[in-house]
């Protein structure tokens, strides 16, 4: 997503691999980024669609890392939506830790921490920002886990915390 043309072109070159396959877990894959693709230009009842269909295929693959994948993609959708997307999220990261998909739940927790941070939900986001670092900590998820450590640096930066901003940043530059 971050690189524009070459997300789409990669996206699109999924789909068109995936599709002879008929139902897989790399078409539900596929379906994703596109339902992705539909929330960012604002397509939000197609992108919904679209997760509901992945869903139903996993379900019937017993794909339960798809099934996580699709709610958090819906939960962002339903955000984008202006809604509530804390449930779909919740089952989410459920799913992914009850399936022993850890770089998944990874994954999920970095984007309920970012969430509740920029919807200054402080508590909540402190709650699972606890959870989640020690998850990935414990699961060597090092993506997810810096990922928590920039929000937390871009959270403390604009709350004016300069010193425990600045903190986060040297424990990320740390690690590289």
């Amino acid at each position: 997503q971050c690189r524009g043309a070459d997300f789409r072109q990669a996206a699109d070159a999924a789909l068109k691999l995936a599709k002879p396959l008929g139902r897989s877990a790399q078409l539900a894959n596929a379906y994703i980024t596109l339902a992705y693709r539909h929330m960012l230009k604002g397509r939000y009842q197609d992108g919904l669609a679209l997760i509901r269909q992945v869903r139903e295929m996993s379900e019937q693959l017993g794909l339960g890392d798809v099934i996580s994948d699709s709610l958090s993609v819906e939960a962002r959708i339903v955000r984008a939506m202006g809604n509530d997307w804390t449930l779909p999220m919740q089952v989410a990261l459920e799913i992914a830790l009850s399936g022993g998909h850890e770089y998944r739940a990874g994954h999920v927790y970095a984007n309920m921490y970012w969430m509740y941070c920029d919807e200054l939900r402080h508590e909540e986001a402190e709650q699972i920002y606890n959870e989640a670092l020690a998850y990935c900590d414990v699961h060597d998820i090092g993506t997810s886990a810096d990922f928590l450590l920039g929000v937390r640096a871009e959270v403390f930066e604009k709350l004016g915390r300069w010193d425990e901003c600045l903190s986060m940043a040297h424990i990320r530059l740390d690690d590289q």
